[in-house]
This record gives structure tokens, sequence and C-alpha cells, in this order.
């Protein structure tokens, strides 16, 4: 596991290169206990990352991340075409939802405009920025399975920011990855597990 101060794409992706098992970001924050699921997938031989929100959203991770997975598990292509789709909805649920705090914007241009401002103001933010993102991925079983967890405040965070907002926004972008895995919530929203049945070598 290569653990660096700050990573970059191109950091990224090599210490997601076989036989690697990935990076840990560090930071002067006290460290947080990675999730069962990386501690896990980290011991079935997989592979994982836990970055700040800041390099995550910058390093498009999500895109860094489907390549690494579709690289070492090359029996992917018949079992997951829905893989890239899925990875990219998982990290943009934790990032944007869940680290930032940003709920799903209000139909039209004006809420649309609402929630670009709103993200700009929580990308600025040191603490969202410095929220730990973890996503790992392992065979297990004849199955593979993809696992993210953020440090947000899970589905209550939006009552807190309006009351009259459905209790779990963040449930859009998850009804689309379960329409191409097995899904499983955790933790109040804060952790995704995917598994893609029948993807052994």
């Amino acid at each position: 596991m290569t653990a660096a101060r700050h990573f970059g794409p191109d950091s990224l992706a090599a210490c997601l290169e076989e036989p690697a098992a990935g990076g840990i970001e560090l930071d002067d924050i006290a460290p947080v206990a990675p999730g069962r699921h990386f501690l896990r997938h980290l011991s079935l031989g997989g592979f994982g990352l836990v970055l700040s929100t800041a390099t995550a959203y910058q390093c498009e991770v999500a895109l860094i991340f489907s390549k690494a997975v579709r690289r070492r598990f090359s029996s992917l292509d018949d079992h997951a075409p829905g893989l890239e789709r899925a990875i990219h909805e998982l990290v943009a649920n934790a990032l944007v939802h869940g680290n930032l705090a940003v709920p799903s914007p209000k139909m039209g241009m004006e809420g649309f405009d609402d929630y670009c401002r709103m993200l700009d103001q929580a990308l600025a933010d040191p603490i969202r920025q410095g929220r730990r993102l973890e996503i790992s991925a392992a065979r297990s079983d004849a199955d593979l399975e993809i696992s993210v967890r953020d440090q947000g405040a899970g589905y209550e965070f939006c009552r807190f920011i309006d009351p009259s907002e459905d209790a779990q926004p963040r449930q859009h972008g998850l009804a689309i990855i379960a329409e191409a895995a097995e899904l499983i919530v955790e933790e109040s929203g804060r952790c995704s597990l995917i598994r893609f049945p029948g993807a052994a070598p």
C-alpha cells in the first residue's frame, strides 16, 4: 500500500497497477480506521484507495479506479457492462452528497444554479475537503465486489439543510446502480457495496 501526502492522477493510476494494493493519502488529522469492506477486500488480495475529498474530486478517481478494475479483472467484459457507470455513481454520491453535503439539485435552471453555488462553497470548505473517501475492490468467491465509503452525515443531513426535503436524497444515483448490480447500502448511506455475480476468471 503506497502512502503519500498528496496524489495526482498519474501517481493514483500507478499505485493501482498489479501487484500493488493501492494507496492511502496521509494528512495531519487523526487517522480514521478503514471500513470493514475495505479491510476485507485487501485481505482477499484486492486493492483500494483512501483519499481526501479534494484529491478524489480533482483526480477523477472514479475513472482511474474503473480502468484499474478492468485491467486487473480482465474477465469482467461479459459480466459487468455497467461497471464504469456504477463506480462513477457510487463515487459521485459519496463525494457530493456525502462528504461535501450538497443535496441533489432541484428542477429548473434556478435549482441548478443553486446547486453549483453550494458545490463551490463546499469545495472551498477545508473541513469538507479533508473528509476521506474509501474505495476498494476484490473478488469474493465468484463475485466481484466494489465498496465506496464516505465520512458524511448519512441520509439525515438533508433534514438539517431543508426539513421539507425527502429524507433520502442520495437514493437517486443508487437506484441507477441497482439496475446493473446487486447493491447493499450500510451506515445510513455512508457505505455502499456493489456485487457483480459470476465474474470469476
